[in-house]
């Protein structure tokens, strides 16, 4: 069994912009795989890293990892999130449902000490 090799893509090479011509029409069929020059800029932008997974030497997806911070501003209790993930070994897309618990605050105001 051969084993993911998962990198981050530093350059866009041909084999990287070939690939993505195979890879994003199974995504959408609307949107278009970008071009050698967007790929650079993706690739170059220190916003964001272009994750590579390889099976065999030979790419067969691609993963977009953008660094951020989730800020929910809303009240203890339990909430929920969705994602959606596709696969592309032939899977449906499918939506992925988290249910998470946001807790109350734990620290309180401590009466004040006296003597």
């Amino acid at each position: 069994m051969s084993d993911v090799v998962v990198e981050i893509a530093n350059e866009a090479t041909h084999e990287l912009v070939d690939a993505m011509a195979r890879l994003v029409p199974q995504l959408s069929s609307s949107s278009p795989a970008p071009t050698a020059e967007e790929l650079h800029e993706l690739v170059t932008s220190p916003a964001c890293d272009l994750l590579v997974a390889r099976l065999d030497g030979r790419i067969v997806k691609t993963v977009r990892r953008a660094p951020f911070q989730l800020l929910i501003r809303k009240p203890g209790g339990i909430h929920r999130l969705s994602a959606r993930v596709v696969f592309t070994d032939g899977t449906p897309a499918r939506t992925i449902n988290f249910r998470f618990r946001i807790c109350e605050p734990a620290v309180r105001a401590l009466p004040p000490v006296t003597g």
